[in-house]
């Protein structure tokens, strides 16, 4: 009887059949070890290919192999999952304020007639599921009381709250944020409605979070004390809806169609004529805006909310403003800047923090003032594609086809050099569609184009970025074939025979019992 016959008595072997909860598994991300193994060995063989065609008497053309990634991702844009780079971006905060005090407190400030504007889906992350609470009642409850709290010294508050559109560039960002949990829907139909046990799998489904800030939003108003003027913006059913505790006030400029809290809070702070506001927010998307945008407010100082309680931190956004050698045109390019050198939504450039490309654009800021405007033209990519030649310290390249030729002959590791000139045209796209939303952060009704030709795909009701059109190296160059014969390469099935190629040590061939006819060296 064989070994592994099955018995009648054996016990049965378990299979991992899909489940429900199947459906709620997360993408698993490859590990930053795992990663760097699988790009050196991928190298390797790119390199070793390399040589053994060189050594075989084939044409090596550099600069044509060196126009494909040579790997299946762009690694300078991209991890080996397909996920857009991330960074950190607290970097640029750092690198923006150096040289300006940022208080803890703004004790010494008058704060009677200024306005607070509180990103309202930021403090519901801050504040969680407290211990104790059994209601969304409850939870509205300590909200609210959060948000008198953070104003208890300003005359008015508004309070803004992110949209969730079913189709989003925002998507690859909530699916990451939302990994490990299993979402779970729960609509909030009064205020009697019991928290869920499970905070995380409820705060990660876009709907909750839409059903949540509408409950929120009714709360602040029907809450508001008389001492108080609270404007509700973004998280009403209508999008357009803003609900003010006072009759009087005219809240129609702040009707508005903006998918994002960010530039809600750009649009809030320009149509405000107050002359002190304290944005809070956590977001450094946002300093970018308010640095973009100021020239358009009418307040003397705008101070930018940040930090947890106990490392609190005030920055003065009017006085970076007077600290900067820029005018107006190239602070508004500095949306632009942080687009293209990495957002929630574009790609951060591997190797490079935002303070050395911070660094870049002091001294070619001018290379990016048409990101954003209208339609992407070829001499605005051409630019954007220069910034990031100056990134790599390059200055005599026209590309990065070019720099990556220089840097690869410099014997620069190949996973530090830049993307492709065709991989970074997708992320130009991606930059430019950014900016154009951020530069539109003043106005109500923002014009938004479609992302799908702007370095963008529509799978379902899921956006993904477009990483590249070539097809790397190993694909798509004739020069590093290799083919799998065994019986000596004499026909035209052999790929390097057909290609009019000589074998080299990487074909199959070279280690095969009959000798190869195809002469490899």
């Amino acid at each position: 009887m064989s070994s592994d016959e099955v018995k009648f008595r054996d016990p049965l072997h378990k299979n991992k059949l899909m489940t429900f909860a199947s459906l709620y598994e997360p993408t698993k991300s490859l590990k930053t070890g795992k990663e760097k193994e699988k790009i050196i060995r991928a190298n390797r063989l790119v390199l070793q290919r390399l040589l053994t065609a060189y050594e075989a008497g084939r044409s090596i053309n550099l600069p044509e192999i060196l126009k494909h990634e040579l790997l299946p991702v762009p690694v300078a844009l991209a991890e080996m999952n397909g996920n857009l780079r991330t960074g950190s971006k607290a970097i640029l905060v750092q690198a923006i304020t150096e040289g300006i005090s940022c208080p803890s407190s703004l004790s010494s400030v008058d704060l009677q007639n200024a306005t607070l504007i509180i990103d309202g889906q930021a403090l519901v992350l801050a504040i969680g599921k407290p211990t104790g609470l059994v209601t969304f009642g409850d939870l509205a409850n300590t909200f609210v009381q959060a948000v008198l709290n953070a104003g208890a010294m300003f005359n008015r508050i508004d309070v803004v709250f992110d949209r969730y559109y079913e189709v989003s560039i925002k998507s690859a960002t909530r699916t990451r944020r939302s990994q490990g949990t299993r979402p779970i829907r729960r609509i909030i139909e009064h205020a009697n409605v019991p928290l869920p046990s499970n905070w995380s799998n409820f705060i990660s489904l876009s709907e909750n979070k839409a059903d949540l800030a509408r409950f929120l939003s009714q709360q602040l108003i029907v809450q508001a004390p008389n001492s108080k003027v609270i404007v509700a913006a973004g998280g009403f059913s209508s999008e357009e809806m803003v609900e003010s505790s006072r009759s009087d006030l005219d809240t129609e400029p702040l009707e508005a169609r903006h998918e994002e809290a960010d530039t809600r809070i750009v649009l809030h702070c320009v149509e405000n004529h107050t002359d002190k506001i304290v944005v809070q927010c956590r977001d450094t998307d946002v300093i970018a805006l308010l640095l973009g945008h100021y020239h358009r407010m009418t307040c003397t100082q705008l101070w930018f909310k940040t930090g947890t309680a106990k490392k609190r931190q005030y920055i003065p956004i009017h006085e970076i403003v007077d600290h900067m050698p820029y005018n107006s045109d190239t602070r508004e390019c500095i949306p632009a800047f942080h687009a293209l050198t990495g957002s929630d939504t574009t790609s951060y450039i591997a190797g490079y923090s935002k303070k050395s490309a911070w660094k870049t654009f002091q001294t070619y800021h001018h290379l990016l003032e048409n990101l954003g405007k209208g339609a992407l033209t070829a001499e605005t990519t051409q630019n954007a594609e220069q910034f990031i030649c100056k990134l790599y310290n390059l200055t005599n390249v026209s590309n990065t086809n070019e720099a990556r030729v220089v840097l690869f002959n410099k014997s620069r590791s190949p996973e530090s050099l830049p993307p492709t000139s065709d991989a970074l045209h997708f992320h130009i796209q991606r930059a430019h569609y950014q900016t154009t939303i951020w530069r539109q952060a003043h106005l109500a009704f923002p014009v938004i184009p479609n992302p799908e030709p702007m370095g963008w795909k529509v799978e379902g009701m899921k956006v993904k970025p477009i990483l590249m059109s070539l097809s790397p190296v190993p694909e798509s160059c004739q020069e590093i074939i290799a083919c799998k014969c065994k019986t000596g390469c004499k026909t035209l099935r052999c790929r390097c025979k057909m290609s009019n190629l000589n074998c080299t040590r990487d074909c199959t061939c070279s280690s095969g019992n009959e000798l190869c006819q195809n002469h490899f060296f």
